[in-house]
């Protein structure tokens, strides 16, 4: 899942960051580079868990995408942090808006909304944590298996053999043979 996708929808919908939303591969980058005025928001890289595949003859694995959305208020006024979090809560209703619901290109279902919490209170801001999340598949199309199978010859002939006891002690009679032919 990409990044760039959620940021831009969060600029579009979240007029309370006035577009200062952006992301990051992890959350020590974004405390120590951004220069965003606060508010601000910076969506951070998603983490992928995978479930186990689903079929022995296809490749069909579910891949859960995580991803979080750090909103930052200033503390400036208010070092406890009470009205920095009322200012984030407000603008985890924009978030939420903009996100719970929605379905990225790369995503087969909806983000849903997974939590949130306060992750750093410092004299400069309050980091308030949204975590969101979205799964998509892995199917035959985009794996070292299905190019395997699409590289097999076609399918053209299957010849069947019943084999019995009729008359012979050791099972291996033929009784019928059957062949099956397909074409292209």
């Amino acid at each position: 899942m990409k990044i760039s996708p959620i940021v831009l929808r969060l600029r579009e919908k979240c007029p309370g960051f006035e577009k200062r939303v952006g992301g990051t591969a992890d959350i020590p980058t974004a405390e120590e580079a951004t220069n965003l005025p606060l508010p601000c928001a910076i969506v951070l890289a998603p983490k992928d868990s995978a479930e186990p595949v689903a079929m022995q003859t296809r490749y069909v694995q579910t891949v859960n995408a995580s991803f979080d959305v750090v909103i930052y208020t200033s503390t400036r006024r208010d070092e406890r942090g009470r009205d920095a979090y009322d200012l984030a809560d407000a603008l985890k209703s924009e978030v939420i808006f903009a996100l719970a619901g929605w379905e990225p290109d790369d995503c087969n279902d909806w983000v849903t909304f997974d939590g949130a919490e306060v992750s750093a209170l410092n004299p400069a801001y309050l980091a308030y944590r949204l975590s969101f999340s979205c799964a998509y598949q892995i199917n035959d199309g985009v794996t070292a298996h299905g190019d395997l199978i699409e590289h097999l010859p076609r399918f053209l002939r299957l010849e069947n053999k019943v084999v019995g006891t009729e008359g012979d002690p050791s099972g291996q009679t033929p009784i019928a043979t059957q062949f099956f032919d397909f074409t292209e």
